[in-house]
């Protein structure tokens, strides 16, 4: 702004000729500070394009140098937690997935906000549920969360605010349980949530004899 207002004033007090030569000057000026900018820009487009793609190679060449495993996706305590689920839900036409990303449940949008819908999202995208309970096309129903040994580690209270926070604005339950659960409740609150979210009071009922002995695991 100060620089046109200096060529303004300049230009005030020249002949026509010069005043349009040096007014064409300034626009030749302007238009080569624009076509810098464009080219520096997109050549640093292209350098980070470049740095992520070196960057993905190099992690790929990492996997190739090193050992991969398969690994068992649950602890003792939890495998106890999934077969009371299971024989529970059993003929029931219900599906029960364990370690389910929250960011495959959750689509987050705030149309006065964008931004905020991103932060919101990128809270909950890296964090699981212990097991997502579906119907048969795999609707979510709700949520069951095991707080065994160990849980109460680092910031965990962080991180089971921000699953209870996202389950609740979704309209799902979120049931939790502990070590030493007792498995006939655990199965009153899945029939409570499956009653409600197909708009019908739940009534099944299963005595603790009906599960099997492996629930002795989670109780220890």
């Amino acid at each position: 702004m100060t620089t046109l207002l200096a060529t303004a004033a300049l230009l005030s007090g020249l002949p026509a000729m010069a005043a349009t030569s040096l007014t064409l000057a300034v626009a030749f000026l302007a238009l080569v500070i624009l076509l810098v900018g464009l080219t520096t820009g997109k050549r640093t487009r292209a350098a980070r394009t470049s740095e992520r793609s070196a960057s993905q190679d190099g992690a790929r060449q990492a996997l190739r140098d090193s050992e991969v495993k398969a690994v068992q996706i649950m602890s003792r305590e939890q495998l106890g937690v999934d077969r009371v689920i299971r024989c529970h839900l059993s003929g029931r036409g219900l599906h029960v997935n364990p370690e389910v990303s929250l960011s495959a449940v959750f689509r987050v949008t705030n149309p006065g906000n964008p931004k905020d819908a991103y932060r919101a999202f990128a809270s909950i995208r890296q964090k699981y549920v212990d097991f997502l309970i579906t119907d048969a096309d795999h609707r979510p129903i709700c949520g069951v969360e095991y707080h065994g040994s160990g849980h109460n580690s680092g910031n965990a209270a962080r991180r089971d605010a921000a699953k209870a926070e996202a389950f609740s604005q979704a309209g799902l339950p979120l049931i939790v349980v502990s070590k030493g659960f007792d498995a006939n409740d655990l199965g009153r609150q899945i029939d409570i949530a499956v009653g409600t979210r197909h708009g019908r009071p739940a009534s099944r009922r299963r005595s603790a004899t009906g599960y099997p002995d492996s629930v002795g695991v989670a109780a220890e």
